[in-house]
Protein backbone atom coordinates (compact mmCIF):
# COMPACT_ATOMS: atom_id res chain seq x y z
CA UNK A 1 0.00 0.00 0.00
CA UNK A 2 2.89 2.28 1.08
CA UNK A 3 4.57 1.59 -2.38
CA UNK A 4 1.26 2.27 -4.16
CA UNK A 5 1.06 5.90 -2.34
CA UNK A 6 4.57 6.54 -3.27
CA UNK A 7 3.88 5.62 -6.81
CA UNK A 8 0.94 7.95 -7.28
CA UNK A 9 2.62 10.87 -5.60
CA UNK A 10 5.75 10.28 -8.10
CA UNK A 11 3.22 10.20 -11.51
CA UNK A 12 1.20 13.24 -10.10
CA UNK A 13 4.67 14.91 -9.94
CA UNK A 14 5.24 14.03 -13.44
CA UNK A 15 2.05 15.22 -14.85
CA UNK A 16 2.49 18.50 -12.99
CA UNK A 17 6.21 19.25 -14.79
CA UNK A 18 4.75 18.16 -18.55
CA UNK A 19 1.47 20.55 -18.09
CA UNK A 20 3.70 23.65 -16.62
CA UNK A 21 6.14 22.68 -19.41
CA UNK A 22 3.15 23.08 -22.07
CA UNK A 23 2.22 25.79 -20.74
CA UNK A 24 5.30 27.57 -20.49
CA UNK A 25 6.06 26.32 -24.38
CA UNK A 26 2.61 27.93 -25.48
CA UNK A 27 2.68 31.59 -23.79
CA UNK A 28 4.87 33.97 -26.34
CA UNK A 29 7.03 36.16 -24.73
CA UNK A 30 6.37 39.25 -23.78
CA UNK A 31 8.06 42.70 -24.65
CA UNK A 32 11.48 43.13 -26.30
CA UNK A 33 12.22 46.36 -29.20
CA UNK A 34 10.00 46.85 -31.65
CA UNK A 35 10.77 45.63 -35.02
CA UNK A 36 12.35 48.67 -36.87
CA UNK A 37 13.97 46.88 -39.55
CA UNK A 38 12.62 46.53 -43.18
CA UNK A 39 11.73 43.62 -45.44
CA UNK A 40 14.91 41.99 -46.81
CA UNK A 41 15.09 40.64 -50.29
CA UNK A 42 15.63 36.86 -50.33
CA UNK A 43 15.17 35.37 -53.96
CA UNK A 44 13.57 36.75 -56.98
CA UNK A 45 12.51 34.20 -59.35
CA UNK A 46 13.99 34.71 -62.15
CA UNK A 47 16.74 36.57 -60.91
CA UNK A 48 16.91 41.14 -60.73
CA UNK A 49 18.59 42.44 -63.60
CA UNK A 50 18.53 38.92 -65.68
CA UNK A 51 18.57 38.61 -69.27
CA UNK A 52 16.56 36.88 -72.30
CA UNK A 53 13.42 37.14 -69.98
CA UNK A 54 10.88 34.85 -71.78
CA UNK A 55 7.66 34.91 -69.39
CA UNK A 56 5.72 37.17 -67.86
CA UNK A 57 5.86 36.21 -64.27
CA UNK A 58 8.14 37.64 -62.08
CA UNK A 59 7.89 36.24 -58.09
CA UNK A 60 9.84 37.82 -55.33
CA UNK A 61 10.10 36.48 -51.52
CA UNK A 62 11.23 38.41 -48.74
CA UNK A 63 12.38 36.86 -45.15
CA UNK A 64 8.86 37.77 -43.62
CA UNK A 65 5.50 38.47 -44.06
CA UNK A 66 4.75 41.66 -46.73
CA UNK A 67 1.68 43.46 -48.48
CA UNK A 68 1.78 45.84 -51.06
CA UNK A 69 -0.12 49.20 -51.11
CA UNK A 70 -1.36 51.71 -53.17
CA UNK A 71 0.39 49.48 -56.40
CA UNK A 72 -1.26 52.33 -59.43
CA UNK A 73 0.11 55.20 -57.23
CA UNK A 74 3.47 53.77 -56.38
CA UNK A 75 4.29 51.50 -58.92
CA UNK A 76 6.15 52.97 -61.68
CA UNK A 77 6.78 50.24 -65.04
CA UNK A 78 9.28 51.68 -67.79
CA UNK A 79 8.81 51.34 -70.46
CA UNK A 80 5.43 52.12 -69.87
CA UNK A 81 2.49 49.95 -70.36
CA UNK A 82 -0.84 49.97 -71.87
CA UNK A 83 -1.99 47.82 -69.37
CA UNK A 84 -0.56 48.33 -65.68
CA UNK A 85 0.90 44.35 -64.64
CA UNK A 86 -1.13 42.37 -61.93
CA UNK A 87 0.80 42.91 -58.68
CA UNK A 88 -0.17 40.20 -55.68
CA UNK A 89 1.16 39.33 -52.33
CA UNK A 90 0.90 36.13 -49.63
CA UNK A 91 3.12 35.56 -47.33
CA UNK A 92 6.61 36.50 -47.34
CA UNK A 93 5.66 36.57 -51.71
CA UNK A 94 5.07 39.21 -54.46
CA UNK A 95 3.90 38.44 -57.63
CA UNK A 96 4.05 40.35 -60.85
CA UNK A 97 2.18 39.30 -63.81
CA UNK A 98 3.05 41.65 -67.13
CA UNK A 99 -0.14 41.61 -69.07
CA UNK A 100 1.05 43.66 -72.53
CA UNK A 101 3.50 41.71 -75.06
CA UNK A 102 6.66 42.90 -74.04
CA UNK A 103 8.54 44.05 -76.73
CA UNK A 104 12.61 42.40 -77.73
CA UNK A 105 15.68 42.72 -76.68
CA UNK A 106 14.29 45.79 -74.35
CA UNK A 107 15.21 46.68 -70.64
CA UNK A 108 12.47 47.26 -68.00
CA UNK A 109 11.86 48.26 -65.18
CA UNK A 110 9.60 48.07 -62.28
CA UNK A 111 10.09 50.75 -59.48
CA UNK A 112 7.91 49.87 -56.33
CA UNK A 113 8.59 52.75 -54.56
CA UNK A 114 7.83 52.76 -51.23
CA UNK A 115 4.75 50.16 -51.75
CA UNK A 116 6.72 46.96 -50.26
CA UNK A 117 5.84 46.87 -46.20
CA UNK A 118 6.19 44.22 -43.64
CA UNK A 119 3.21 43.55 -42.22
CA UNK A 120 3.29 43.68 -38.68
CA UNK A 121 4.83 47.26 -38.26
CA UNK A 122 4.70 48.54 -41.63
CA UNK A 123 8.85 49.01 -42.37
CA UNK A 124 9.28 50.20 -45.69
CA UNK A 125 11.71 47.94 -48.58
CA UNK A 126 12.05 51.52 -49.98
CA UNK A 127 12.86 52.29 -53.89
CA UNK A 128 12.70 48.69 -54.60
CA UNK A 129 13.85 48.12 -58.88
CA UNK A 130 13.38 45.02 -60.22
CA UNK A 131 15.14 45.06 -63.73
CA UNK A 132 14.94 42.61 -66.39
CA UNK A 133 15.51 42.65 -70.24
CA UNK A 134 14.30 40.67 -73.48
CA UNK A 135 17.26 40.35 -75.39
CA UNK A 136 20.89 39.70 -74.36
CA UNK A 137 21.92 42.69 -72.60
CA UNK A 138 21.13 45.32 -70.24
CA UNK A 139 20.58 48.91 -71.20
CA UNK A 140 22.59 51.16 -69.17
CA UNK A 141 22.45 54.85 -70.13
CA UNK A 142 21.56 57.37 -67.48
CA UNK A 143 19.60 61.02 -67.70
CA UNK A 144 19.25 63.20 -64.20
CA UNK A 145 18.58 65.88 -62.85
CA UNK A 146 16.22 68.56 -60.72
CA UNK A 147 13.23 70.12 -60.54
CA UNK A 148 12.12 72.74 -58.43
CA UNK A 149 9.06 74.82 -58.54
CA UNK A 150 9.74 78.23 -60.41
CA UNK A 151 7.37 80.69 -58.13
CA UNK A 152 9.27 79.90 -55.04
CA UNK A 153 12.74 78.16 -55.32
CA UNK A 154 11.31 75.12 -53.33
CA UNK A 155 10.56 71.16 -54.34
CA UNK A 156 7.01 69.63 -54.54
CA UNK A 157 8.60 65.54 -54.53
CA UNK A 158 4.84 64.59 -56.12
CA UNK A 159 5.95 65.38 -59.43
CA UNK A 160 6.95 62.77 -61.76
CA UNK A 161 9.57 63.04 -64.50
CA UNK A 162 8.68 61.99 -68.07
CA UNK A 163 10.32 60.94 -71.20
CA UNK A 164 8.72 60.86 -74.45
CA UNK A 165 10.44 59.55 -78.18
CA UNK A 166 7.90 60.61 -79.96
CA UNK A 167 7.63 64.63 -80.45
CA UNK A 168 4.91 67.32 -81.46
CA UNK A 169 3.53 69.49 -78.74
CA UNK A 170 0.72 67.82 -78.17
CA UNK A 171 2.30 64.20 -77.20
CA UNK A 172 2.35 65.27 -73.61
CA UNK A 173 -0.73 65.62 -73.20
CA UNK A 174 -2.32 62.93 -75.70
CA UNK A 175 0.21 60.13 -75.11
CA UNK A 176 1.72 58.13 -72.69
CA UNK A 177 5.42 58.81 -71.69
CA UNK A 178 7.67 55.98 -72.34
CA UNK A 179 10.00 56.21 -69.73
CA UNK A 180 8.86 57.69 -65.65
CA UNK A 181 10.54 58.24 -62.78
CA UNK A 182 9.68 60.59 -59.17
CA UNK A 183 12.10 63.20 -57.39
CA UNK A 184 13.44 62.91 -53.85
CA UNK A 185 13.01 65.45 -51.04
CA UNK A 186 15.36 67.53 -53.01
CA UNK A 187 14.01 67.96 -56.04
CA UNK A 188 16.20 65.39 -57.89
CA UNK A 189 15.87 62.58 -60.65
CA UNK A 190 17.73 59.90 -62.25
CA UNK A 191 16.36 57.74 -65.26
CA UNK A 192 18.55 54.61 -65.36
CA UNK A 193 18.22 51.59 -67.55
CA UNK A 194 17.65 54.01 -70.47
CA UNK A 195 18.66 52.87 -74.57
CA UNK A 196 20.09 55.15 -76.86
CA UNK A 197 17.46 57.32 -78.36
CA UNK A 198 16.52 61.41 -78.24
CA UNK A 199 13.71 62.17 -75.84
CA UNK A 200 11.63 65.23 -74.87
CA UNK A 201 11.71 65.78 -71.11
CA UNK A 202 8.56 67.01 -69.17
CA UNK A 203 7.62 67.03 -65.36
CA UNK A 204 4.19 67.47 -64.18
CA UNK A 205 1.69 66.73 -61.11
CA UNK A 206 0.68 62.47 -61.78
CA UNK A 207 -3.26 63.03 -61.49
CA UNK A 208 -3.83 59.18 -61.68
CA UNK A 209 -3.22 59.79 -65.87
CA UNK A 210 0.17 59.98 -66.53
CA UNK A 211 -0.31 62.83 -68.60
CA UNK A 212 -0.18 66.56 -68.60
CA UNK A 213 -4.14 67.21 -68.11
CA UNK A 214 -4.63 70.80 -67.88
CA UNK A 215 -2.98 74.50 -67.44
CA UNK A 216 -4.00 74.33 -63.56
CA UNK A 217 -1.33 71.67 -62.54
CA UNK A 218 2.42 72.15 -61.84
CA UNK A 219 4.60 71.76 -65.47
CA UNK A 220 7.92 71.57 -66.61
CA UNK A 221 9.86 71.37 -70.04
CA UNK A 222 13.22 71.23 -70.74
CA UNK A 223 13.57 73.81 -74.09
CA UNK A 224 15.19 71.34 -76.60
CA UNK A 225 15.06 67.39 -76.42
CA UNK A 226 18.08 65.37 -75.20
CA UNK A 227 19.97 62.28 -76.44
CA UNK A 228 20.91 59.35 -73.82
CA UNK A 229 24.14 58.66 -75.59
CA UNK A 230 25.43 61.86 -75.04
CA UNK A 231 27.11 63.46 -71.83
CA UNK A 232 24.60 65.33 -70.29
CA UNK A 233 24.97 67.99 -67.77
CA UNK A 234 22.61 67.53 -64.62
CA UNK A 235 19.20 69.05 -66.50
CA UNK A 236 17.34 71.79 -64.32
CA UNK A 237 13.76 72.25 -64.94
CA UNK A 238 11.22 74.90 -63.51
CA UNK A 239 7.60 73.76 -63.05
CA UNK A 240 4.67 76.33 -63.20
CA UNK A 241 1.32 76.35 -63.22
CA UNK A 242 -0.25 77.97 -66.28
CA UNK A 243 -3.64 78.84 -64.78
CA UNK A 244 -4.64 79.13 -61.41
CA UNK A 245 -7.95 76.95 -60.74
CA UNK A 246 -11.02 78.67 -59.27
CA UNK A 247 -12.23 77.72 -55.79
CA UNK A 248 -15.33 75.83 -56.12
CA UNK A 249 -18.45 77.94 -54.85
CA UNK A 250 -20.24 76.91 -52.12
CA UNK A 251 -24.18 77.95 -50.90
CA UNK A 252 -26.70 79.71 -52.79
CA UNK A 253 -26.22 83.07 -54.46
CA UNK A 254 -29.54 83.91 -52.21
CA UNK A 255 -28.09 82.63 -48.72
CA UNK A 256 -24.83 84.85 -49.47
CA UNK A 257 -26.79 87.96 -50.25
CA UNK A 258 -29.05 87.68 -47.24
CA UNK A 259 -25.84 86.48 -45.22
CA UNK A 260 -24.29 90.13 -46.58
CA UNK A 261 -27.21 92.37 -46.04
CA UNK A 262 -27.88 91.15 -42.53
CA UNK A 263 -24.14 92.25 -42.07
CA UNK A 264 -23.53 95.64 -39.87
CA UNK A 265 -21.26 98.06 -41.63
CA UNK A 266 -18.00 98.28 -39.79
CA UNK A 267 -14.86 98.20 -40.44
CA UNK A 268 -11.13 97.45 -38.84
CA UNK A 269 -7.92 99.32 -38.36
CA UNK A 270 -4.12 97.91 -38.82
CA UNK A 271 -2.74 98.95 -35.30
CA UNK A 272 -1.16 96.70 -33.05
CA UNK A 273 -2.45 96.91 -29.48
CA UNK A 274 -2.64 100.60 -29.95
CA UNK A 275 0.56 100.90 -32.01
CA UNK A 276 1.31 102.34 -35.59
CA UNK A 277 3.65 100.60 -37.21
CA UNK A 278 6.67 103.42 -38.30
CA UNK A 279 6.82 101.24 -41.76
CA UNK A 280 3.54 100.70 -42.75
CA UNK A 281 0.74 103.32 -43.72
CA UNK A 282 -2.92 103.19 -41.45
CA UNK A 283 -5.60 101.16 -43.51
CA UNK A 284 -8.99 100.84 -42.68
CA UNK A 285 -10.67 97.36 -44.42
CA UNK A 286 -14.72 98.05 -44.62
CA UNK A 287 -16.87 94.84 -44.49
CA UNK A 288 -18.90 96.54 -47.85
CA UNK A 289 -17.71 98.21 -50.56
CA UNK A 290 -17.98 102.52 -49.98
CA UNK A 291 -20.14 104.51 -51.78
CA UNK A 292 -18.22 107.16 -50.56
CA UNK A 293 -16.38 109.00 -48.39
CA UNK A 294 -15.82 112.65 -46.96
CA UNK A 295 -12.21 113.08 -45.83
CA UNK A 296 -13.20 116.14 -44.01
CA UNK A 297 -14.97 113.99 -41.61
CA UNK A 298 -11.55 111.62 -40.91
CA UNK A 299 -9.23 114.08 -39.15
CA UNK A 300 -6.00 113.22 -37.26
CA UNK A 301 -4.97 115.60 -34.60
CA UNK A 302 -2.91 115.84 -31.16
CA UNK A 303 -3.64 114.87 -27.41
CA UNK A 304 -5.06 118.28 -27.27
CA UNK A 305 -7.19 117.83 -30.63
CA UNK A 306 -4.58 119.99 -32.74
CA UNK A 307 -5.25 119.49 -36.18
CA UNK A 308 -2.41 117.67 -37.98
CA UNK A 309 -1.88 118.35 -41.66
CA UNK A 310 0.59 116.60 -43.90
CA UNK A 311 -2.07 113.20 -44.86
CA UNK A 312 -3.79 111.69 -47.24
CA UNK A 313 -6.54 109.30 -47.57
CA UNK A 314 -6.52 106.99 -50.33
CA UNK A 315 -9.65 104.31 -51.50
CA UNK A 316 -8.67 101.64 -53.02
CA UNK A 317 -10.42 99.93 -56.34
CA UNK A 318 -12.05 97.63 -54.54
CA UNK A 319 -13.73 100.45 -52.66
CA UNK A 320 -13.53 98.66 -49.36
CA UNK A 321 -9.94 99.57 -48.10
CA UNK A 322 -8.89 103.12 -47.38
CA UNK A 323 -5.15 104.31 -46.72
CA UNK A 324 -3.94 106.68 -44.52
CA UNK A 325 -0.84 107.93 -45.30
CA UNK A 326 1.83 109.95 -43.27
CA UNK A 327 5.58 110.32 -42.36
CA UNK A 328 5.36 108.52 -38.86
CA UNK A 329 8.32 109.26 -36.20
CA UNK A 330 8.65 107.73 -33.74
CA UNK A 331 6.99 107.90 -30.24
CA UNK A 332 4.60 110.59 -31.38
CA UNK A 333 0.74 110.24 -29.56
CA UNK A 334 -2.46 111.04 -31.98
CA UNK A 335 -6.11 110.67 -32.14
CA UNK A 336 -7.61 109.93 -34.92
CA UNK A 337 -11.50 111.37 -35.05
CA UNK A 338 -13.88 109.03 -37.36
CA UNK A 339 -17.28 110.54 -37.84
CA UNK A 340 -20.14 107.87 -37.69
CA UNK A 341 -21.22 109.69 -41.19
CA UNK A 342 -17.48 110.06 -42.59
CA UNK A 343 -18.29 107.03 -45.02
CA UNK A 344 -21.88 105.45 -46.41
CA UNK A 345 -22.30 101.72 -48.07
CA UNK A 346 -23.64 101.05 -51.61
CA UNK A 347 -27.54 101.41 -49.63
CA UNK A 348 -26.68 104.56 -47.86
CA UNK A 349 -25.49 102.87 -44.12
CA UNK A 350 -23.52 104.81 -42.35
CA UNK A 351 -21.00 103.48 -39.16
CA UNK A 352 -22.85 102.97 -35.79
CA UNK A 353 -21.27 105.74 -34.12
CA UNK A 354 -18.69 107.97 -34.28
CA UNK A 355 -15.11 106.31 -32.84
CA UNK A 356 -12.20 108.54 -31.40
CA UNK A 357 -8.66 106.30 -32.15
CA UNK A 358 -6.02 106.86 -29.15
CA UNK A 359 -3.10 105.43 -30.45
CA UNK A 360 0.87 105.78 -30.94
CA UNK A 361 3.82 105.38 -32.76
CA UNK A 362 6.00 102.47 -32.24
CA UNK A 363 9.78 102.95 -31.10
CA UNK A 364 12.65 102.63 -33.45
CA UNK A 365 14.44 100.19 -30.95
CA UNK A 366 11.23 97.74 -31.34
CA UNK A 367 12.88 97.33 -34.89
CA UNK A 368 16.01 95.44 -36.23
CA UNK A 369 18.76 96.86 -38.30
CA UNK A 370 19.42 94.44 -40.85
CA UNK A 371 22.73 94.18 -43.17
CA UNK A 372 23.22 91.22 -46.25
CA UNK A 373 26.18 90.64 -48.29
CA UNK A 374 25.36 88.53 -51.11
CA UNK A 375 28.22 86.36 -53.28
CA UNK A 376 27.01 84.51 -56.68
CA UNK A 377 24.34 87.22 -56.91
CA UNK A 378 23.56 87.90 -60.65
CA UNK A 379 22.83 91.37 -61.40
CA UNK A 380 22.47 91.32 -64.89
CA UNK A 381 19.38 89.20 -64.52
CA UNK A 382 17.53 91.49 -62.48
CA UNK A 383 17.36 90.20 -58.85
CA UNK A 384 14.80 90.64 -56.06
CA UNK A 385 15.22 90.03 -52.67
CA UNK A 386 12.06 88.47 -51.43
CA UNK A 387 11.19 88.39 -47.74
CA UNK A 388 9.10 85.50 -46.74
CA UNK A 389 7.31 84.81 -43.62
CA UNK A 390 5.04 81.40 -43.56
CA UNK A 391 5.46 80.74 -46.90
CA UNK A 392 4.23 84.14 -48.09
CA UNK A 393 6.17 87.09 -49.65
CA UNK A 394 5.72 90.11 -46.72
CA UNK A 395 8.37 92.83 -48.55
CA UNK A 396 10.00 92.85 -52.22
CA UNK A 397 13.44 94.69 -53.11
CA UNK A 398 14.72 95.39 -56.28
CA UNK A 399 18.33 94.85 -55.53
CA UNK A 400 21.06 97.27 -57.35
CA UNK A 401 24.12 95.96 -55.82
CA UNK A 402 24.95 92.66 -53.94
CA UNK A 403 24.28 94.33 -50.62
CA UNK A 404 21.14 94.98 -48.70
CA UNK A 405 20.46 97.30 -46.02
CA UNK A 406 17.70 98.67 -44.21
CA UNK A 407 17.96 100.33 -40.88
CA UNK A 408 14.37 99.53 -39.78
CA UNK A 409 13.03 96.45 -40.01
CA UNK A 410 10.36 94.29 -38.53
CA UNK A 411 11.73 91.41 -36.11
CA UNK A 412 11.27 87.77 -36.61
CA UNK A 413 13.15 84.74 -36.17
CA UNK A 414 11.53 83.24 -38.73
CA UNK A 415 12.56 85.00 -42.02
CA UNK A 416 13.14 82.95 -45.53
CA UNK A 417 14.68 84.77 -48.25
CA UNK A 418 14.09 84.03 -52.01
CA UNK A 419 16.06 85.94 -55.00
CA UNK A 420 13.68 86.28 -58.25
CA UNK A 421 15.87 86.99 -61.59
CA UNK A 422 12.88 89.68 -62.50
CA UNK A 423 13.83 89.28 -66.54
CA UNK A 424 10.77 91.95 -67.53
CA UNK A 425 11.57 94.06 -64.40
CA UNK A 426 7.97 94.35 -63.71
CA UNK A 427 8.70 93.65 -59.62
CA UNK A 428 6.66 90.18 -59.97
CA UNK A 429 7.32 86.39 -60.54
CA UNK A 430 6.09 85.61 -64.38
CA UNK A 431 4.69 82.52 -65.02
CA UNK A 432 5.89 80.21 -67.46
CA UNK A 433 4.05 79.10 -71.11
CA UNK A 434 4.28 75.63 -72.77
CA UNK A 435 2.44 76.56 -76.31
CA UNK A 436 4.65 79.52 -76.31
CA UNK A 437 7.76 77.79 -75.62
CA UNK A 438 8.13 80.60 -72.71
CA UNK A 439 10.38 79.46 -69.63
CA UNK A 440 8.73 81.01 -66.23
CA UNK A 441 11.07 83.36 -64.50
CA UNK A 442 13.63 81.42 -62.06
CA UNK A 443 13.36 82.29 -58.30
CA UNK A 444 15.92 80.93 -56.19
CA UNK A 445 15.13 79.65 -52.17
CA UNK A 446 16.93 79.77 -49.49
CA UNK A 447 14.35 78.07 -47.67
CA UNK A 448 16.77 75.73 -45.73
CA UNK A 449 18.03 78.54 -43.93
CA UNK A 450 16.44 81.08 -41.14
CA UNK A 451 17.12 84.04 -41.16
CA UNK A 452 16.36 85.95 -37.24
CA UNK A 453 15.86 89.26 -37.09
CA UNK A 454 16.54 90.70 -33.51
CA UNK A 455 14.63 94.24 -32.46
CA UNK A 456 17.40 96.89 -31.66
CA UNK A 457 20.15 94.54 -32.93
CA UNK A 458 22.25 95.26 -35.88
CA UNK A 459 21.93 91.77 -37.86
CA UNK A 460 24.31 90.84 -40.48
CA UNK A 461 23.98 87.86 -42.46
CA UNK A 462 27.12 86.30 -45.38
CA UNK A 463 24.15 84.87 -47.98
CA UNK A 464 26.04 82.78 -50.65
CA UNK A 465 23.97 81.69 -53.35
Amino acid sequence: MKKYSVFLVFVFAMLQSIIWSSCANIIPPVGGPRDSTAPILVKATPDNKSRNFKGNRIVIQFDEYVEVENTYQNVLVSPSQETFPIIDYRLRTVTVRMKDTLAPNTTYAINFGNSIKDVNEGNIYKNFTYVFSTGDRLDSLTLEGNVHVAETGLVDSTLIVALYNKFGDSVVAKEKPRYITRLDGKGNFKFEYLPKGTFNIFAFKDEGFKKYSDNSILFAFADAPVKTDQVNAPMELAAFVGEKREAPRTGSASAKAKEEKDKKFTYQINLDAGQQDLLKEMQFVFNKPLKQFDSSKIRLVDTSYKAIGGYRLILDTSKTRLTLTYPWKQEQYFKLLVAKDAVTDSTGAILGRTDTIRFKTRSEESYGMVRLRFTGLEMTKHPVLQWVLNGAIIKSYAMTTNQFNAKLFEPNAAYEIRILYDENQNGIWDTGNYWKKKQPEKVVSLADKKFNVKANWENEYEVKL
